[in-house]
């Protein structure tokens, strides 16, 4: 996919998912565990007028540096990661 960029990792082959809308930046030597999902979009939600199916979707880029470990089931989200074990 052209919004997913991997390094030297390595992603298990059982079932992870990566939501590649908001673009996916993947550091070398990172590990990611099995059945992890990896999510650049979510629901907008600040408006409490309005209900949140109704307020859209916002994409943003999930950055994971270098040297993380991304053990088995875990959730990521919008975020930068570098060097550390989740």
């Amino acid at each position: 996919m052209k919004n997913i960029h991997e390094f030297d990792r390595h992603v298990s082959r059982d079932v992870v998912v990566l939501d590649g809308r908001g673009g996916i930046r993947i550091g070398e030597y990172t590990i990611i565990g099995f059945e992890s999902v990896i999510l650049t979009c979510t629901h907008n939600h600040n408006r409490k007028v309005i209900p949140i199916r109704e307020q859209g979707m916002y994409t943003a880029p999930c950055k994971i540096g270098k040297d993380c470990w991304i053990d088995a089931r875990v959730i990521v989200f919008l975020v930068y990661l570098s060097g550390m074990v989740v």
